[in-house]
Parts: structure tokens; sequence; C-alpha cells
């Protein structure tokens, strides 16, 4: 059984999968620079107030919170409400990235661990 987090394959996979999936969230903090209105007519099905609690959060703790988009429910309101709430351009990158990096590891060893399990 190879090592995963010494082989370069791995890695590869993760860190394009990470850098893919990079461009979507950074369509979507674009499309937040818009402003916080733009954002909740783009996403109507998501009350007001959620936008309000998310910039709460953003004034609070900062850019950092970008981090927790790797959560599939969360990568769909975190990116635009970054770009709404003002989060500059290389915090949102980076700690987006770092994000998606621990996401994909999580899959590839849930996916290689069934594998094992069933081989």
């Amino acid at each position: 059984m190879p090592d995963l987090f010494t082989d370069w394959r791995a890695w590869l996979i993760i860190i394009l999968l990470a850098l893919l999936t990079q461009v979507m969230s950074l369509a979507k903090y674009k499309a937040g620079q818009a402003g916080l209105e733009a954002v909740i007519e783009r996403y109507p099905q998501i009350p007001g107030e959620r936008w309000d609690k998310l910039g709460e959060y953003f004034q609070r703790w900062g850019s950092p919170i970008v981090f927790f988009s790797f959560l599939p429910v969360l990568a769909l309101i975190i990116p635009p409400a970054a770009g709404a709430y003002g989060v500059k351009l290389a915090p949102f990158l980076i700690f987006s990235f770092l994000g998606k990096v621990v996401r994909y590891w999580i899959l590839l060893l849930i996916v290689f661990g069934g594998f094992q399990i069933f081989s």
C-alpha cells in the first residue's frame, strides 16, 4: 500500500483539482465584487440574513473564513460574500486554495480507503 502523503502522483492530482476549482471560486468572488445587492439578486434562494451573518463573520475573523469554503454548502456562499465584503484577492486565493487542498485530500483518502476495503 503506497503512502499517499509522499506519493507525488497523489499531490499532483490534489493540486490540479484544487487549481481547477479555484477558477470557479474566483468567478464567484468577482461576481461578489459587484456588491451585496447583486449577490443577493444572483442567489435568491439564500435569505439576506445569511449574507448579513457572513458579513459579521468576515468583520470578526477576516479572510481566514474563506478557508471553510471547502465545505460543499459554504462553497456556494463564501466566495461571493468574500468579494462583496471586500476581502483582498491574495488572501482569498491563498485561503481558498488551502481549503480545497484539504477537501481533495479528504476525498482521496475516502476513495483510496474504499478501494482498500473492497479489494
